[in-house]
């Protein structure tokens, strides 16, 4: 059980940092749309 806690821990903080520089090369106040192409029980 820890393992997977650590694994998530790990994905969680990987994930946020990819999305912290992806957003800091938006200018402030920018306009912007999300897009997912994620379907539930796919």
């Amino acid at each position: 059980m820890f393992e997977l806690i650590k694994l998530l821990e790990t994905v969680f903080r990987t994930i946020s940092s990819d999305l912290e520089a992806w957003f800091a090369r938006m200018p402030e106040g920018a306009a912007w749309n999300a897009f997912s192409d994620y379907c539930i029980g796919d």
